[in-house]
């Protein structure tokens, strides 16, 4: 037997938790034994307009904005689209800021390296519809004991659902028409939140790559002999032919190391990086996937027209696309006085961070905005300090991404700094030294 059988007792101390938890549907009005007699109408109490999570009698959740509540309906703003939904087929409806407010709870009850009582969270965040936390809480299982038989297969099961949500995702984005049937339309305003693309996101995991300890790569050897053909005889790269040889049998990390002191910017986005490195993954699973996408990004706060200058994506938080379209825009942002909202130098100083205290503790008070709180109490709640350290783990000095996006306003504009051509910078080789270099 598994040890998550082994570990009953204490998965019982967390059950207790997540029963004392439990959120009560909105759609329920009294306890049972109060329930109104058979030939005595129920009083219709509608919901108030905001994020909920429905929960269907087929067992299907689906999370998105309350838009009005009848007696015999709902209509519901899915992936940008109104959709009505006839109340007979409806099983309960969740306030989703109570879900998020209790996922806080429990998660700060549970010692990081149980992994028994985290999976016992990721189940309850499955079954409440939450399937990207829930996939970061049983990938925070697997680090934890990275044998859990239990965490592999809900890992497989969860990223299973995630899966089909996309699938249902797109069909309702495309009204149920092919995708090569849309080909050469003109893209729909309910394709809300524009993403870098596939090719950029990878091109920041190979500018993010820790050679002391890369991610699965592949580079296919015509790109080798690029390099080999225009930097032969410099800095140590072969010349010869037994040297290219030999030159092409090193492992991915070190022929990207070479690109690097070369500076052979041109050859970082050939690299193809089939595995993230370490920094953005814990960017991902605990930052963008827990309290950045489920406090900052909501429909009403950074996710929504009305953010300002600042907007997040909050669709499909453990997607690259997505986590790295918000990683980029926070590496890019800035304060109206040139702060920028992510501090290297002094992690726990960031904006990002500061702006998630009580505004009486933080250096960068967030600003007064109706039904804001804080996401920590103080610097050192677990999530905080878990941010620090992702921080603390990027590559220095950073790098300027050759990246063209601008992102969304609430305002219509563009964030100043964003994709405004800095990131090409000299193709000059670097001579070696001791410390990192410049990518």
């Amino acid at each position: 037997m598994h040890q998550l059988t082994r570990s009953l007792i204490p998965g019982l101390v967390l059950l207790t938790l997540i029963a004392s938890a439990s959120v009560m549907p909105v759609s329920a009005q009294a306890p049972e034994t109060e329930t109104p007699e058979a030939d005595t109408p129920p009083v219709f109490k509608p919901i108030q307009p905001g994020p909920v999570v429905v929960v269907l009698t087929s067992g299907e959740h689906l999370r998105g904005e309350l838009v009005e509540d009848r007696p015999g309906s709902v209509k519901l703003k899915v992936a940008q689209i109104e959709v009505r939904i006839p109340r007979d087929r409806i099983e309960s409806i969740y306030p989703e800021n109570d879900l998020m407010e209790r996922y806080k709870l429990l998660r700060e009850s549970i010692p990081q390296d149980d992994a028994d009582q985290i999976l016992f969270l990721a189940e309850w965040l499955r079954r409440n519809g939450m399937l990207d936390e829930a996939l970061a809480e049983t990938n925070s299982a697997l680090r934890a004991d990275p044998t859990h038989i239990e965490a592999i297969r809900q890992r497989q099961l969860i990223e299973q659902q995630i899966r089909l949500r996309d699938l249902a995702d797109a069909r309702r984005e495309s009204g149920g028409v092919p995708a090569e049937k849309k080909e050469g339309r003109r893209r729909s305003k309910r394709e809300a939140f524009p993403m870098i693309s596939e090719k950029d996101a990878n091109l920041i995991k190979v500018f993010e790559v820790d050679l002391n300890n890369p991610p699965r790569m592949l580079i296919e050897p015509d790109v080798i002999d690029s390099l080999l053909d225009r930097f032969g005889g410099r800095l140590g790269v072969p010349a010869t032919q037994e040297g290219r040889a030999t030159f092409h049998r090193k492992p991915p990390g070190e022929i990207l190391e070479a690109m690097f002191r070369l500076r052979a910017r041109d050859l970082y986005g050939e690299v193809q990086v089939m595995d993230l490195p370490g920094s953005l993954k814990s960017f991902r699973d605990g930052v963008n996937s827990t309290w950045l996408v489920n406090s900052c990004a909501t429909v009403r706060c950074h996710g929504s027209v009305g953010a300002g200058r600042l907007m997040l994506a909050n669709r499909r938080p453990s997607a690259d696309r997505s986590f790295l379209t918000n990683f980029l825009i926070l590496e890019n942002h800035k304060l109206d006085d040139g702060t920028p909202m992510i501090n290297y130098e002094a992690p726990s100083s960031s904006p990002l961070l500061q702006m998630t205290l009580p505004r009486h503790e933080s250096f960068f008070p967030h600003p007064k905005v109706k039904g804001w709180r804080p996401i920590f109490t103080s610097t050192n709640a677990r999530r905080f300090q878990q941010a620090v350290r992702w921080i603390d783990s990027m590559y220095l000095p950073r790098p300027e991404y050759p990246i063209d996006y601008t992102p969304p306003r609430g305002d219509g504009g563009g964030i100043p700094g964003v994709g405004d051509g800095s990131g090409d910078r000299s193709a000059d080789p670097v001579e070696p030294n001791n410390g990192p270099i410049e990518r």
